[in-house]
Formats: structure tokens, sequence, C-alpha cells
């Protein structure tokens, strides 16, 4: 019969031999974290997205010209708006 307590020394050997370049690597490369995204989004951009939607929720069910510039103008807003915040932050 073979004897199976060097096999679960060679393993435990392994593990300990695993943990410790594991732990060397994290030691060395210092991992740093992601910056977080969309720094730029803030309640401005928060709210010209809900004055858009609404103005797109009125258009919709009006179907007017004034109720579609109205929509129109708030995109542009919102598109320039957010675009400028996400420019300056880059």
């Amino acid at each position: 019969m073979t004897n199976p307590a060097p096999k679960q020394e060679i393993n435990d050997e392994w593990e300990q031999i695993k943990t410790a370049i594991v732990d060397g690597a994290r030691d060395v490369t210092q991992t740093q974290s992601k910056p977080p995204r969309n720094e730029w989004w803030d309640e401005e951009c928060k709210k010209i997205i809900q004055e858009k939607i609404e103005a797109r929720k009125k258009w919709l069910q009006l179907k007017t010209r004034i109720s579609w510039n109205t929509y129109t103008e708030r995109r542009k807003q919102e598109n320039k708006i957010c675009t400028q915040k996400k420019k300056k932050m880059t």
C-alpha cells in the first residue's frame, strides 16, 4: 500500500509557496484603484436630462410643432452642458 502522507505534504508545501508568491507579487505591484467613472455627472446634468425627458413625453402626447421645438431645444441644451463637463474632466 502507498502512503498518502507524502502527497498531502507536497500539497501543503505547494499552497505555502503559492501564497508566498501571490502575496509578494501583490506587495510589489501595489495595484492602483481605478478612478470613478463619470466624475462630470452632477445635479445640473440630472436636472437638464430630466427636463429633456419631460419635454419628450409632452411632445409624444401632443405632437405639436411647439412641443417638438421645446424638446429639441432641451436636447441641444443637454448635449451642450454634458459635453462641456466631459471635456473639462479629460
